[in-house]
C-alpha cells in the first residue's frame, strides 16, 4: 500500500520534471522562430506560456 503510493509520488514528480524541463527547452526554440512570425495570433499565447517558466 506504501509501497504504491511511493511510486505514484516519484511518477508524478518525474512527470513534472519532465514538463518543466521541455518547456524551457521549447521557450528557447520559440525564441528563435515565434518572435520572427509575431504577426500570428498564436505565438503572443505561446510567448506568455513560456514566460512563465
Amino acid at each position: 500500500m506504501i509501497m504504491s503510493m511511493k511510486i505514484r509520488i516519484f511518477s508524478l514528480a518525474a512527470g513534472l520534471a519532465l514538463a518543466l524541463t521541455g518547456s524551457l527547452s521549447a521557450r528557447d526554440n520559440y525564441k528563435d522562430t515565434w518572435y520572427v512570425n509575431d504577426h500570428l495570433a498564436t505565438t503572443d499565447n505561446v510567448r506568455n506560456l513560456a514566460h512563465i517558466f
